[in-house]
């Protein structure tokens, strides 16, 4: 059965109330659902259903239990676990605490101001994420961090490459030059090599980004949501994970000098603030951020406006120049 007719048989084998549908993901090549989000109520209590069937394992239900069992931070929580399911190891389903209206989640772009206190979250929740990981390792996480980035990349030039074929054989003009990005991505996996070949991954939440940090109304304390992304990190990666989400993918675009400059002030305060961090390491994992953006994003993306796909592609082009 599809994602909405499964929704309705769970709701009415476990006595959850269906309401609104706040998310739906497809693929990014074939577009096949690959997981729904609704609005519920379980037992007098709101809440929000999950359903996944993704074509890669997923452990999220685990994945919050464990950090609830680990976590000792009095200011950083997570939604309480009510139901799941894990029907195989790559589809499922939770249920988990709707957090309360009157708070809210960080919108990007953040400010200068929101963004220390998203840097504030940020620690805290290294410090009492778990450390070890919950299920076998993929083959991506066994090495260092250079090998998982050049692995996720190879994948994402797939994709786009696939995505680049269908164009021409519809008689639409590419994306990219192919040339040059490829001239670009031999450059860019050199210098990943070179700041990160041997260095080691943790366990991470994989995600932390401003829409999946909800802060309650009293302004000192947060929760950390979507845990469907955990997985062996390198160094540097999630720092630029936020940042890529924040100005690479929600600011509009602008010239360069300026969009650089928030990037580096950006980078700059992770540095300051995270262990053993190194402003190299976050260059090269923002060099990978930026690459893995015009492959995964501004190749494969139909509905991006052309001026706004130009706009952007020439920043990331200048940008994987500057940090490789």
């Amino acid at each position: 059965m599809n994602l909405d007719e499964w929704a309705r048989d769970l709701a009415a084998r476990h006595g959850i109330t269906l309401g609104d549908e706040l998310r739906r993901t497809t693929a990014d090549v074939s577009d096949r659902p690959r997981n729904l989000m609704l609005d519920a109520e379980h037992e007098g209590r709101a809440a929000i259903l999950k359903l996944y069937d993704e074509e890669v394992i997923t452990v999220e239900a685990e994945s919050l239990q464990q950090f609830h069992e680990h976590n000792r931070s009095p200011v950083l929580g997570a939604p309480e676990l009510y139901l799941h399911e894990v029907v195989s190891l790559t589809r499922g389903w939770l249920l988990v605490e709707k957090l309360p209206d009157d708070g809210r989640f960080f919108a990007s772009p953040l400010s200068r101001a929101e963004r220390e206190r998203f840097v504030d979250v940020f620690v805290e929740y290294r410090r009492n994420f778990p450390r070890a990981p919950n299920r076998p390792l993929a083959l991506a996480e066994m090495h260092d961090a250079a090998q998982f980035h050049t692995f996720r990349l190879m994948q994402a030039l797939e994709k786009a490459s696939t995505r680049e074929q269908q164009r021409e054989f519809a008689g639409e003009r590419p994306v990219l030059d192919r040339d040059a990005f490829v001239e670009r991505l031999d450059r860019g996996l050199d210098r990943l090599r070179t700041v990160l070949g041997g260095r080691p991954l943790h366990w991470g939440h994989g995600h932390v980004k401003s829409p999946d940090v909800y802060e309650y109304p009293s302004g000192d304390r947060w929760a950390l949501t979507d845990f469907g992304h955990t997985k062996m990190l390198p160094e540097g990666y999630e720092p630029a994970f936020t940042i890529w989400w924040d100005r690479m993918m929600e600011a509009p675009p602008a010239r360069y000098g300026e969009w650089r400059a928030e990037i580096d002030e950006w980078s700059a305060r992770f540095v300051d603030r995270v262990d053993d961090l190194s402003e190299e390491i976050v260059r090269a994992s923002l060099l990978e951020r930026s690459l893995a953006t015009v492959l995964e994003w501004l190749a494969l993306e139909d509905e991006l406006p052309g001026d706004e796909r130009e706009a952007r592609l020439g920043l990331h082009e200048r940008l994987i120049d500057d940090l490789s």
